[in-house]
């Protein structure tokens, strides 16, 4: 039972991966596009997607 658990977290680490990058990637080039980024304060995007890993993690 414990392994079967583990690679099942292993499989939703490899999923929120590339999600997290996107996400690095997209906020970068908004950045760079407009100068800033969007009227959301870093802080509260960097809030926000821990509060959304801390949901698909529990």
């Amino acid at each position: 039972m414990k392994a079967h658990r583990k690679s099942e977290g292993d499989e939703e680490e490899g999923k929120l991966d590339p999600h997290l990058h996107t996400t690095a990637v997209s906020v970068s080039r908004i950045k760079t596009h407009h100068g800033t980024a969007s009227k959301t304060p870093p802080e509260d995007l960097q809030k926000r997607m821990f509060e959304r890993l801390a949901t698909l993690t529990a």
